[in-house]
């Protein structure tokens, strides 16, 4: 079903594959967020991630 090999080209991706890439790259970032903040919390606090917008993690 997904191209395993090596990406797409523009023109041969389709909207599944799309949605594909697009869920990995922001779930992600949703799932490294909900693993990081606990501990910075518990630790008062502390540096920023990078890739987690302060208003979400405080």
């Amino acid at each position: 079903m997904f191209r395993e090999q090596r990406p797409a080209t523009l023109e041969q991706m389709t909207p599944e594959e799309w949605r594909r890439v697009l869920a990995v790259k922001l779930d992600a970032h949703l799932l490294g967020a909900r693993a990081i903040v606990p501990p910075m919390r518990k630790a008062g606090g502390g540096s920023s991630s990078p890739s987690l917008p302060t208003r979400w993690a405080w």
